[in-house]
């Protein structure tokens, strides 16, 4: 019963993780934050004459999502290190 948790647990997080990182729940997980305020590259291309992706960092939500992702498989790794033992040898 104990490896089922992890099982929905992990799939939980590592979706999760997924939509924070590709901006489900707000901005992406990557973004260009420049003045600690993120712009989009076309906003920051009109002003300053370049695309700034070498400003390209990780957002809040990239970090929500790196912490979710890890997190998910590590519960899913442990969850499938002990699965072989429920098929008796098979």
């Amino acid at each position: 019963m104990k490896s089922e948790w992890f099982w929905l647990v992990g799939g939980i997080l590592v979706a999760v993780g997924l939509l924070f990182m590709i901006g489900a729940f707000g901005d992406t997980g990557f973004g260009l934050v420049l003045d600690g305020v993120q712009q989009q590259a076309s906003e920051t291309y009109s002003k300053y004459g370049y695309d700034a992706s070498l400003q390209v960092q990780l957002t809040s939500n990239g970090w929500t999502s790196l912490i979710c992702l890890f997190v998910g498989a590590a519960l899913l790794v442990g969850a499938n290190a002990t699965a072989w033992e429920d098929t008796e040898g098979y």
